[in-house]
């Protein structure tokens, strides 16, 4: 799945991306509040910015992943 796909799945109310291989994606400063990403590969991700609050990342892959100012509350 390509960044694009998964901020149009997100809008369409899909939150469910347990075990989606995500690895290397650019969702800088994207939205996935509530979503879950249990088991996710999210290797080499820049996740900077974005909004994982009240999300499930059981197990997801984070290695290399940039998390500045992502909010993973």
């Amino acid at each position: 799945m390509d960044a694009q796909e998964l901020v149009r799945r997100y809008a369409a109310g899909d939150r469910n991306f347990a075990k989606s291989k995500l690895r290397g994606l650019d969702l800088g400063g994207v939205v996935l509040a509530a979503a879950n990403l249990d088991g996710a590969d999210l290797r080499e991700c820049n996740l900077s910015g974005a909004n994982l609050t009240e999300g499930v990342m059981r197990g997801a892959r984070l290695d290399q992943a940039r998390l500045e100012r992502a909010c993973l509350r």
